[in-house]
């Protein structure tokens, strides 16, 4: 069923017809325009409810790659146009790309279940950590992404490495079973003018740079036991 809804304008033309009744004594048509209101703010927030739906990710309650990608295009905007207001206290910011390093084995193991237990795990721990100038998103299957917004590299080295540690220490309990989380992460500084593409390739050839460097650490490390 496709249901018509009305523009900003129609609203304030509504808004503008009710006063006028009120003032006129036109009880009648005051009444009519009452239900007509009422109609439109239950219109408004079904909206706004189908866009929440729209940007969240069902599972872990945060910004899916949708809502990422919003707020990450808006705050794009934001220090491209800084820069050219002439800004002189311009900040870009952060993107921060994680990929869980045993993520199919949990579920291979455990079961999916699990899988979404360590997912809703991370993504409580993603949210926690950030500031409400900051947004956090599943980009989806074990994917996880960060905006550290208004900040630098340098600036941000203390917390980075804090969820660095955070995110390798976090396991959770199943089915009497203590299971461990580990995560590789990827960053990307951007500034005015970046493009989100570029940026997301960056951040995602680092992570993976990480990811390769951790598992061949892990052979290395394995290949040592054997040997002693």
């Amino acid at each position: 069923m496709h249901t018509e809804y009305l523009s900003q304008h129609d609203v304030n033309a509504l808004n503008k017809a009710i006063i006028t009744s009120i003032k006129t004594g036109n009880r009648s048509v005051h009444h009519i325009l009452k239900d007509a209101q009422r109609v439109i703010a239950e219109q408004q927030a079904r909206i706004t409810e189908l866009n929440r739906l729209a940007t969240t990710d069902e599972l872990t309650g945060i910004l899916n790659r949708r809502g990422f990608m919003q707020v990450f295009g808006r705050e794009l905007d934001r220090v491209t146009r800084e820069k050219k207001n002439g800004l002189k206290r311009l900040k870009g910011g952060l993107l921060i790309m994680i990929d869980l390093d045993n993520f199919k084995g949990i579920n291979d193991i455990h079961g999916h279940a699990a899988g979404d237990a360590a997912l809703k795990l991370v993504a409580k721990t993603l949210q926690m950590d950030i500031r409400k100038m900051d947004a956090a998103g599943r980009m989806g299957g074990d994917e996880f992404v960060i905006l550290f917004t208004s900040t630098s590299r340098e600036q941000a080295i203390e917390r980075i490495q804090r969820l660095i540690k955070t995110l390798n220490s976090l396991s959770f309990i199943w089915e009497g079973k203590e299971i461990d989380v580990r995560a590789s992460l990827g960053i990307k500084e951007y500034k005015p003018g970046d493009k989100i593409g570029r940026i997301f390739s960056a951040a995602d050839t680092a992570m993976y740079s990480n990811k390769s460097r951790i598992k061949d650490d892990a052979i290395s490390s394995s290949k040592e036991v054997a040997h002693a």
